[in-house]
This record gives C-alpha cells, sequence and structure tokens, in this order.
C-alpha cells in the first residue's frame, strides 16, 4: 500500500511539473529581444515535447556577425525542472544543470550552487512580451548581477 501511495504521490508531482512546463515556462517560446553595447542579443525557444523546451541565444554584433552564446533546454528530469545551458568556450561545451528552485508571480528561479558563477538564472515574466532575467552568484543586490530586458519580437 505504501508503494501504491508514493507512485501516486510522484505520479502526481510529475503531471504537476509537466503541467508547469507547458503552461507558463512555454511563455517562453517564441523569439526575444534585447540591445545591449550596440550588440542585439536575441533568445529563440520551441517547443520540443511534453517535458522539454528547446532555446537557442546568439548575438547580432555592429558588424552584423552572428555569435552563438549558448543552446539551453528546460526538462523535467526525475520529477525535477532545471535549466540546462551550454554555453560557447565555457566549462568544455558540457551541459551545466540548474534546478528550478522557486516560481511564483511569473518569476522562476534556477540554481545550482556547486558551479562556479553564475550560481543562480531567474525568468521574470513582466508579462506576455516582455522578461526581465538575470544571473548572479545566489546573493540579491550584487554586483555580481548581469541583467537581461528582452522584449518579444512579433
Amino acid at each position: 500500500m505504501k508503494y501504491f501511495v508514493f507512485f501516486i504521490l510522484l505520479t502526481t508531482s510529475f503531471a504537476i511539473q509537466t503541467r508547469q512546463l507547458n503552461n507558463t515556462l512555454s511563455q517562453l517560446q517564441g523569439k526575444w529581444q534585447m540591445y545591449k553595447n550596440k550588440n542585439i542579443i536575441i533568445e529563440e525557444w520551441g517547443k520540443f515535447s511534453n517535458t522539454s523546451i528547446t532555446g537557442k541565444s546568439y548575438r547580432i554584433q555592429v558588424s552584423k556577425d552572428t555569435v552563438n552564446l549558448e543552446t539551453m533546454q528546460l526538462k523535467i528530469v526525475n520529477g525535477k525542472t532545471y535549466f540546462i545551458p551550454i554555453t560557447a568556450n565555457q566549462t568544455n561545451e558540457k551541459p551545466v544543470m540548474f534546478q528550478l528552485t522557486k516560481s511564483a508571480n511569473n518569476k522562476f528561479e534556477f540554481v545550482n550552487l556547486k558551479h562556479d558563477y553564475p550560481k543562480r538564472i531567474v525568468y521574470h515574466f513582466i508579462n506576455k512580451d516582455s522578461i526581465h532575467a538575470w544571473i548572479d552568484d545566489n546573493h540579491d543586490n550584487t554586483e555580481y548581477r548581469i541583467d537581461f530586458y528582452y522584449s518579444r519580437v512579433k
């Protein structure tokens, strides 16, 4: 009986995580851009499956050259949601897993305290066409925070 209850709890948890990924984080789907130092930073997200969303990030320089920055995935693994970037020229281009630790008021916080930097990645959906994202060392109001203000490309 206790295994049945455990199975039901696990299944319910997975269903809630899947619904959260599909309903709320799926707001990421589409193309987002921001301007930084005369460059355009683009994030593109598309639907991949019921348990993951994939994306890529790149910079369009003033010279019109395009530089790939990272590929990203939001994925449910063993009932937990992770933000998994693979950053160009960092960590030997291996994935780093940041676990979703908080989600409230359209703000999603992913943390990996074992990673050197960043330790935290946050996406805050201001509205359907605006995201404020940031990376930091897991401390609020720190000099080690980098902000990204994205607008949806229509």
